[in-house]
């Protein structure tokens, strides 16, 4: 009879973890040159079974899309980012398509085409691109100040806001645009006009501080007192923002220091909260002299007569950038001791919660 002793079972136990090692090394040569051929077999069977939902026929690392998913990513590729307008129709023009030659004369700040265009009377100078843009929206956010008197001249509705609500007068408040505001407001712009988050212009500057268009406003009929979406006022902006000679003008003008805004909170507690408490004292004590409060909304005046003559040069104006913003993001509230800039691109809205 023959034993096995433990030497020979050592050796066999080695032959069999060899053979093994053998044998998993050639699966996994197989399984590596099975993955790189167009239709892996049995990789496919092995994640299949792993996870059911696996869809082979998908490039590697990407998830299953739905075809009504995969059509829209199709459809939108190429389009300007931030809000969209809703298509309609199918074979829409592109963003770039949409623009006018007025339009295109602003971008080129070619103003002698301009007005060759303006006295031509064959363009309609109030039509807007995809984003809602007219040539007059679009002159004033580049800061072309000749271009913006020419358009009113020429008969350019002041008043037409783009896909945001952002009227001229909110865009040359936020760009900080003084020139610009003070001719948009004598042509008959509304300064009371709200965006689609319900913010005037007022709120506009009292948010970037730009101290001079909160003045030239207040003394153009703008409604102190008006609340946007969020029950939010300019004194409300002006205060969680740190900008204290805002906030005497506004409450010199007649800015209630007591209204609430949707969850219950007042100016002050926005200049507490965000750490201004010079404005805090200034809000609790009786400072700022009372005045009459200045305007109520007024209704949208008409444009400028068509056929006015055109003038040859207006004050200039701050450089802006060269190009239309995608919509803008929100912007962070601003300390007290930040110098006023001229607000950039995608700047829009702090969240003040």
């Amino acid at each position: 009879m023959k034993y096995y002793t433990f030497d020979s079972g050592v050796r066999m136990n080695k032959k069999i973890l060899s053979i093994s090692a053998v044998l998993l090394a050639v699966v996994i040569v197989l399984l590596i040159i099975d993955s790189t051929l167009e239709k892996p077999i049995v990789t496919n069977k092995i994640i299949k079974a792993i996870y059911p939902d696996w869809n082979p026929e998908n490039k590697k690392g990407e998830k299953d899309v739905e075809p009504d998913a995969e059509l829209a990513a199709d459809e939108t590729a190429g389009e300007p980012e931030g809000e969209q307008p809703a298509p309609a129709e199918a074979n829409a023009p592109s963003y770039a398509e949409s623009r006018t030659p007025m339009m295109q004369a602003v971008l080129k700040a070619d103003e002698k085409k301009l007005r060759e265009l303006i006295t031509s009377g064959g363009a309609d100078i109030n039509k807007q691109d995809t984003l809602g843009f007219t040539a007059l929206n679009l002159a004033v956010y580049m800061g072309r100040g000749n271009a913006v008197s020419a358009l009113l001249m020429g008969g350019a509705n002041p008043n037409i806001a783009d896909i945001d609500g952002m009227t001229p007068t909110a865009h040359a408040s936020r760009q900080k645009q003084l020139s610009i505001a003070k001719i948009l407001l004598e042509r008959g712009a509304n300064p009371n006009k709200p965006n689609n988050e319900g913010q005037t212009p007022l709120m506009i500057a009292a948010h970037y501080g730009h101290d001079d268009l909160a003045e030239l406003l207040l003394h153009n009929k703008a409604n102190v007192n008006a609340k946007d979406k969020l029950g939010r006022t300019a004194l409300m902006e002006a205060s969680a923002n740190g900008y204290s000679k805002i906030v005497l003008s506004l409450l010199s003008l007649g800015a209630d220091k007591t209204v609430r805004d949707n969850v219950g909170q007042t100016a002050q507690d926005y200049a507490f909260r965000f750490g201004h408490e010079d404005i805090a004292e200034i809000l609790s004590g009786e400072q700022a002299q009372e005045g009459t409060v200045i305007g109520e909304p007024m209704p949208e005046s008409p444009a400028a007569p068509a056929g006015a003559p055109l003038p040859t040069t207006v004050p200039s104006t701050q450089s802006a950038p060269s190009q239309i913003p995608a919509q803008p993001q929100p912007m962070q509230t601003q300390p007290a001791q930040q110098q006023q800039q001229q607000a950039q691109p995608g700047q829009f809205r702090s969240n003040l919660r």
